[in-house]
């Protein structure tokens, strides 16, 4: 039984950095699989026409919910006051790293769970190819952080496969 992929974004905020929505078709268990389709990468967005590009999108792609930075909640209320559903997710910037790596390994191996980038998402393609983990040096405790490059784009993708990362976990009551 194949279940039809239900869009969303993610969404980073910014002005004097680029504001990105990042638009992805997300196809739910059993095959978890997540394409990326369309990408808005702007510097010097204000709200307005942030507003505006996510409300298109959402009419274009028919966006079932917005997957944002949580850095600015009163820009998540303005959304939804455009009646967009937006959510603020918690930022778990390894938790969210370690998502996007395991999807880009199983989409290699060709499992479920898997991450496919359209050509569209230019700006996302270069932040990729730009992030790599420092130079190994014994005397540093903490190596395995990305260095620090533009990852706006890539930080919209976090906010996005953490945001459906809850959504595929069920939540569990547990009664005493």
């Amino acid at each position: 039984m194949s279940v039809d992929p239900k869009n969303y974004a993610g969404v980073q905020w910014g002005l004097g950095r680029p504001s990105v929505i990042l638009v992805g078709s997300y196809e739910p268990l059993p095959a978890d699989n997540l394409v990326l389709l369309q990408e808005f990468y702007k510097r010097g967005v204000y709200l307005p026409e942030m507003v505006r590009v996510a409300q298109e999108l959402a009419k274009e792609f028919g966006i079932r919910k917005f997957f944002c930075d949580p850095s600015e909640p009163r820009f998540i209320d303005r959304l939804k006051k455009e009646r967009l559903w937006a959510v603020a997710v918690t930022d778990e910037e390894n938790a969210g790293a370690n998502l996007i790596a395991e999807r880009l390994e199983n989409a290699r191996a060709k499992r479920p769970g898997s991450l496919v980038l359209s050509c569209q998402c230019r700006e996302l393609i270069k932040e990729f190819q730009r992030a790599h983990l420092p130079e190994f040096k014994p005397d540093k405790p903490y190596r395995d952080r990305p260095v620090p490059v533009y990852n706006y784009a890539l930080a919209a993708l976090r906010f996005m496969v953490l945001g459906l990362s809850y959504e595929a976990t069920p939540r569990v009551r547990w009664l005493a």
